[in-house]
């Protein structure tokens, strides 16, 4: 099934080496589990092709491979493709050493991954560094992650979080089971004090810290737990809504938050009130969010059988993208294509345009205005 607007720019990656892997290129890989049964460790690589949106008028793609393309090697490289989002031309290529990611999740570890941050800059986290460049591709500013690390630079694994706005990073160390919160600049890489980083104590390694205006949520299961505890409402789900699968959370602008579980996806403000939901009687299988760097828009996207999600069928094949205004509740736009090997989705730091990568094809949208 296919329910896709007319994109503003298309653009197929094959012609520019980004082709799926084969059976072939996992080849390898299987080889190596049969031999060492080592699941945990095929978990941490990352295989997959990226999009973000930077700016409106710039989308990166981008992977991690081997010096031959290879999907695992003792040297790997990041390689991005920055494309015009208007006319889908190439506008520059480039390409950096990263390590071999130990998490899985970008809550854990973001190394091999690039964010757009405030006034059309970008930042680049690889071979644990930050390297914040300017709309130009001019470095601007890096910053030795290793110099930070309060034990083993080693063992330290960071994960990077653009605060709402872009105008912040909020960073996360785990260095031999110990966890450590900082804030820092987008434009300068500083230090700065915000608010009192979450105690690193009791945070095991699964529960994502949302940064927000006036402290954090730790997501624990079904619940978002605000921190410092009197900075607003644990929001919570129902256990049979949730069941296992728990939610997930990201902070909007105002203090907001977007919350999705199985078959609801919900606003709620700090102090807890409902503001926006809407449900979905489908069995769903995929279930994920995004917000732009502003925001005040969001998207939401489901694939699931036998339902709806406000009034439109979903499919059990191509999961179905809803982009929605954060002030007016209003949809923006809704777009269904078709799941490839590669699936990925951003939103400009305005809400204006929605970028989705599937399988070899890159599309980009222009959303209705609320």
């Amino acid at each position: 099934m296919s329910r896709m607007p007319n994109a503003v720019s298309s653009i197929d990656i094959r012609q520019y080496g980004f082709v799926a892997p084969t059976d072939k290129d996992f080849k390898p890989l299987d080889d190596e589990i049969q031999r060492t049964h080592d699941f945990a460790d095929l978990q941490r690589n990352d295989f997959h092709v990226k999009v973000t949106l930077l700016s409106p008028n710039t989308l990166v793609v981008y992977r991690t491979r081997g010096p031959a393309g290879e999907l695992r090697s003792n040297t790997l490289s990041m390689e991005a493709l920055f494309f015009d989002c208007q006319t889908g031309k190439l506008k520059h290529r480039e390409s950096w050493p990263v390590r071999r990611r130990n998490r899985m999740t970008d809550f854990q570890e973001t190394e091999g991954r690039i964010f757009a941050v405030d006034a059309d800059h970008f930042l680049v986290h690889a071979n644990n560094r930050l390297l914040l460049y300017g709309s130009r591709f001019v470095l601007l500013k890096e910053l030795a992650l290793d110099e930070l690390a309060m034990g083993p630079s080693t063992s330290a694994t960071w994960a990077v979080q653009v605060a709402v706005g872009g105008k912040r990073l909020f960073l996360r160390t785990e260095i031999l089971g110990t966890y450590g919160y900082q804030w820092r600049d987008a434009y300068t890489l500083a230090s700065v004090d915000v608010v009192p980083a979450p105690p690193p104590l009791d945070i095991a390694a699964d529960h994502p810290v949302l940064p927000r205006e006036t402290g954090y949520y730790i997501q624990q299961q079904r619940n978002l737990q605000p921190y410092p505890p009197d900075s607003g409402a644990t929001i919570s789900c129902e256990p049979n809504e949730c069941r296992s699968q728990g939610i997930s959370g990201l902070p909007l602008s105002e203090g907001r938050v977007l919350i999705s579980s199985k078959q609801r996806a919900a606003v709620y403000t700090s102090e807890g009130q409902l503001i926006w939901h809407r449900e979905t009687d489908a069995n769903t299988g995929l279930r994920m969010i995004g917000r732009s760097l502003n925001g005040r828009t969001f998207v939401t996207v489901w694939k699931g059988s036998q339902g709806e999600f406000d009034g439109v069928s979903l499919s059990n094949e191509d999961p179905t993208a809803f982009v929605y205004d954060l002030e007016s509740g209003k949809r923006r736009l809704t777009a269904t294509v078709p799941m490839g090997w590669d699936y990925g989705f951003s939103l400009s730091p305005d809400g204006m345009l929605f970028t989705i990568l599937h399988g070899t094809t890159v599309d980009t949208f222009q959303c209705n205005r609320p």
